[in-house]
């Protein structure tokens, strides 16, 4: 070949090598952003040319920020899939390095300093180590030392990390890295080995071995290419550094120029024909964003919960079924459930959605919004998502509607009254009586045991171990003496006949009615929201007695306070309800009597401490600090049970 021949054609297997890396680079990247490819080339020709010119690779920091900048897209991510992309480049040297060594050592039968593979084969060691030891919990300790912002950033950059890996060790993401892998590094040996050719055919010295150590080996990051090849090589040192020079850096300017024509000539025959020929890349390029949250302390919380669990596999499949949206503000209650306003395209909508074992349980919500959609006043359903340990559904949302929690503190006490009167007639009237039949005996028996006595267990098992609130026979809750709960359960054991207490009668029920899952649309008009309507036991008043869940010990209210716990039995927590709330609560029970006698108040209250006992182990196992609260709530709930009942 000729010279000309061997500069050109390793200029062009250089510039085929780069192709090869930016396609890979847009696989790691594919399910965080959709780009130009003319901005991955961009960013890593500017990112090359600052690592030509200074040490420390300071150009992978400017590939990331101008990606970063021209998608709009969190620097975080785009740098924690630049180190992705240098730690496989780390793997791949070391393993050139360890077959150059082998050929050496076997073939050429040369002396060769072993050093810098064994620097390499060191670093790849303790990588894998760190891997192994160091712990997602431990990230999140140590990034509490900094201020919430750089600790946001820091377990962003992490997450990103774990999201990626994961990701890519997909079967179909495994073949194409592997696959432009190879023909990368291909390019790239050709191109040295093309190179270090031409440069022998003008009689400049430098070797294969020269030329690929100068570029590609980390072992002196002090140095750039361009300091390297002024270090060495005094005879042809002119020579070499504009050699180089034309080598290393033509082919980024050649991908810089791709930007620049694809940005003026966006229309031309030649652009629209690289576009299409190149399947591999996304050709969109818009704002994106990664994670799905707008509020920075939403993300910091949805982090902080991530780094908390042993498994990322859960937030992958959330992170992959919600990148059609932005997540504008999270409504999410005391479900498990994920409920946020979020914007698709230019459309508001609601979209609730939850992960693994509760998937099934967000179904059968909207399996029951849908069969009553046309019956009873529920939400609007547009869509749902069923994937594997994933479901997602979608609500219209009213830009004018607010939680009923609202507007009974916005309008006078009778007119919210009568919208509740006017709901439980509803339901009574479309649901309960068409679907009523008897229950057995046994459904009474498993619904009290699963529901209630078990629960109970577990509360003695944990408010004896963390709390200490357990073991006294009464406790001081605001400075009012009320019996312990280990003090009334005998009662509960053995004092009650539940048989007797509850209606033998079932029906199909809505089984979450408390005031946060109605919503207002104005003055007369409300809907539903969120049922839960498998409970083993499904009695109508099930419905009426989370009601008065709310009503009478003011849920909505005990979810946002926390509570003080004094070193003996004495707890304080501010009590809250609102006098809208007893008011409430007077026509509610004066309802029940009116409509089912005292028989029907008593079946109430009794569901109603079911419904405690059932809510205070989520909020354990939630770590939630209201635990405590939920503990008196139940005790007072079980006491007054026993004052008011016992003789009957």
């Amino acid at each position: 070949m000729t010279t000309l021949t061997l500069f050109i054609l390793s200029i062009t297997c250089l510039l085929l090598g780069h192709f090869f890396k930016t396609v890979r680079w847009s696989i790691m990247l594919r399910p965080l952003v959709k780009a130009r490819k003319s901005t991955y080339y961009l960013s890593l020709s500017l990112g090359y040319f600052i690592n030509f010119l200074f040490p420390f690779k300071l150009g992978e920091i400017l590939r990331a920020f101008v990606f970063s900048r021209l998608t709009k897209l969190q620097f975080s991510y785009v740098f924690a899939s630049v180190i992705i992309d240098r730690i496989l480049d780390f793997f791949c040297v070391t393993a050139a390095m360890i077959g150059y060594a082998a050929y050496i050592l076997y073939v050429a039968h040369r002396p060769m300093d072993y050093s810098v593979i064994l620097t390499h084969i060191g670093i790849i060691a303790a990588f894998f180590m760190l891997l192994r030891l160091v712990t997602k919990r431990q990230l999140l300790w140590a990034s509490s030392i900094f201020n919430n912002t750089l600790k946001r950033q820091i377990l962003t950059f992490f997450w990103c990390f774990q999201i990626l890996v994961k990701l890519l060790k997909k079967e179909e993401a495994i073949r194409q890295m592997i696959f432009f892998t190879i023909c990368m590094w291909a390019s790239y040996i050709a191109a040295v080995f093309m190179f270090s050719s031409y440069l022998k055919s003008i009689d400049v010295g430098a070797s294969f071995h020269d030329i690929f150590s100068q570029q590609y080996y980390s072992s002196n990051l002090l140095k750039s290419d361009f300091l390297k090849i002024l270090g060495t090589h005094s005879d042809y040192k002119a020579a070499l550094l504009f050699q180089y020079f034309l080598y290393a850096v033509f082919p980024l300017l050649c991908l810089a120029l791709y930007q620049w024509i694809g940005n003026r000539y966006q229309d031309s025959q030649v652009v629209r024909f690289v576009n299409k020929s190149n399947r591999f890349f996304h050709v969109l390029e818009a704002e994106q964003k990664v994670l799905l949250f707008k509020s920075d302390d939403d993300t910091l919380h949805f982090l902080e919960s991530v780094f908390c669990e042993k498994s990322i596999e859960g937030q992958i499949v959330m992170y992959e079924n919600n990148q059609d949206i932005t997540i504008l503000k999270d409504l999410s209650g005391s479900s498990s459930a994920t409920t946020c306003l979020v914007q698709k395209d230019d459309t508001l909508l609601i979209r609730k959605y939850t992960l693994k074992s509760d998937a099934e349980k967000l179904k059968v919500q909207y399996d029951w919004l849908m069969t009553y959609r046309n019956t009873l006043p529920v939400a609007e359903i547009l869509g749902c998502t069923q994937k594997t340990d994933y479901f997602s559904y979608d609500m219209r949302y009213f830009p004018n509607s607010f939680p009923f929690f609202e507007y009974i503190h916005a309008y006078d006490v009778q007119k919210s009254w009568n919208s509740l009167r006017s709901l439980f007639d509803q339901l009574e009237e479309k649901l309960y009586l068409p679907t009523k039949k008897e229950a057995s005996a046994s459904a009474i028996t498993h619904y009290v045991e699963a529901k209630l006595f078990s629960n109970l267990r577990l509360i003695k098992e944990v408010f004896q171990k963390q709390h200490g609130l357990w073991d006294h026979a009464t406790l001081k809750i605001n400075d009012i003496e009320v019996p312990n709960i280990q003090t009334t359960l005998p009662f509960f054991l053995k004092g009650i006949d539940y048989h007797r207490v509850f209606t033998a009668e079932t029906t199909v029920v809505h089984g979450d009615f408390t005031v946060e899952n109605i919503v207002a649309l104005s003055e007369t008009e409300w809907f539903m929201i969120d049922p839960y309507p498998e409970n083993i036991f499904n009695s109508k008043f099930l419905d009426y007695s989370k009601m008065a869940q709310s009503l009478n010990m003011g849920y909505e209210f005990l979810r946002k306070v926390e509570a003080v716990v004094g070193d003996d039995n004495t707890i304080r927590y501010p009590q809250t309800r609102s006098s809208q709330y007893k008011e409430l609560n007077q026509h509610f029970e004066a309802y029940i009597l009116n409509k089912y006698s005292k028989k029907g108040l008593q079946e109430v209250r009794l569901h109603e401490i079911i419904h405690y006992a059932r809510l205070l182990p989520y909020q354990i196992q939630r770590g939630r600090k209201q635990a405590p609260i939920f503990y008196c709530t139940l005790a007072i709930l079980m006491a007054r049970y026993k004052e008011d009942y016992f003789s009957l």
